[in-house]
């Protein structure tokens, strides 16, 4: 595996790496290396390297909790850094590759970086698309990864529409994201993590992930205000962090509900937050369709509020596997919450039918690694 990217929660290439050492495979994991993380550890099985590219490390920019192209546009550190970032994935993945007998790289730069390094050694290359590279990477880019890559996948309908444009004659096929399933499918106790953020009786709304605005956080926030006028039984909890964390705070301040607001900050335990949960919040202005976070709280049964970005109301029907909402409308969000905690009998109806969308899309796990497994031994002959 080549990523730009890795955490050991809420990301697809680990929970891959994971199952797929399950079947007995030995999995390596190429990443950048981010300040304060060892170079080499063993994780669950996986062998994760993380490759230097800038010293003193404590410095090094181009990769964090925000994408690459993000990095890029407001460090001045992470764009001085670029060429080094490079040329040491060039010179890491050759290293890699030259041991695999299986290349996957996840994310447009890591296809880039590796693209020469498995022409000289003879390497097929499986890319896997998964949002951010192929909506804001440059075309250029874009094209010259779909056409230096041997196969091409995402679990992303709207991905794969894409790289079908850029890319017609290449071979590309739909393999849905892996979830944490082994997480997923535990029991947790409530009461230490209930006891931890200060919660009692409350029904809870959650929010999980990145704090940026493709997230778009800071409408929840503006809603929770208008939810507590009609009940104060309700606390707001938001997993994750990013640049819009302080905007969030002060959104919050303002409108005098921190007490009723818990900020988690990046948690490695999303499942226990989705074990007590009372509904769930997914308010992107641009795609929820695939939110890694939205299908793992439908797989744990938890009933969701959804903008309508993007494909959504391509996959989610209003009323049957989720409640579908207007973008940026703290109003809507807030009356479809008090609704939606108010009615048993919709957050039963929405959880079965969402685990039941699931299955019907192909989001499970045996299913995903047939697929993965079988395009492997396409790319091992």
């Amino acid at each position: 595996m080549i990523s730009t990217g890795f955490t050991e929660t809420g990301n697809v290439v680990f929970d891959l790496s994971k199952q797929l050492v399950k079947q007995g495979e030995q999995v390596s994991i190429l990443v950048p290396h981010e300040p304060k993380l060892k170079t080499f550890e063993v994780i669950k099985g996986v062998r994760v390297h993380r490759f230097r590219y800038f010293f003193p490390s404590s410095l090094e920019r181009v990769v964090g909790i925000q994408p690459i192209i993000s990095n890029i546009k407001k460090s001045f550190l992470a764009k001085i850094q670029l060429p080094c970032f490079f040329i040491s994935f060039f010179l890491a993945s050759f290293n890699e590759i030259r041991k695999a007998e299986a290349v996957h790289c996840h994310w447009i730069p890591s296809a880039l970086a590796a693209m020469l390094p498995a022409k000289i050694l003879q390497k097929k290359i499986i890319l896997t698309l998964h949002g951010d590279d192929i909506r804001k990477f440059p075309k250029f880019f874009q094209k010259l990864a779909l056409n230096n890559a041997d196969f091409i996948t995402s679990g992303h309908d709207d991905l794969i529409e894409e790289a079908k444009k850029l890319s017609p004659n290449k071979n590309i096929q739909t393999i849905r994201n892996m979830m944490n399933f082994d997480a997923l499918d535990k029991t947790n106790s409530t009461n230490g993590l209930k006891k931890e953020l200060g919660i009692g009786k409350e029904k809870i709304v959650l929010f999980v992930g990145r704090m940026v605005e493709m997230k778009d956080p800071a409408t929840l926030a503006k809603a929770i205000p208008l939810v507590l006028k009609k009940r104060k039984d309700v606390k707001f909890i938001f997993v994750g962090q990013g640049e819009l964390t302080e905007e969030v705070k002060q959104i919050l301040k303002e409108n005098k509900t921190q007490s009723n607001a818990v900020l988690a900050g990046r948690r490695l335990d999303v499942e226990r937050f989705l074990e007590i949960a009372d509904c769930f919040i997914a308010v992107s202005p641009t795609q929820n369709v695939f939110s890694v976070t939205v299908l793992e709280a439908m797989h744990k049964g938890v009933p969701c509020i959804l903008t309508k970005a993007g494909d959504t109301e391509r996959f989610f029907s209003d009323k049957e596997n989720a409640l579908l909402i207007e973008i940026r409308n703290e109003k809507q969000l807030s009356e479809t919450i008090l609704k939606l905690l108010e009615n048993r009998e919709q957050c039963s109806k929405l959880a079965k039918n969402g685990r039941i969308l699931l299955k019907k899309l192909g989001f499970e796990k045996e299913q995903i690694l047939n697929q993965t497994m079988a395009l492997y031994k396409q790319v091992s002959k």
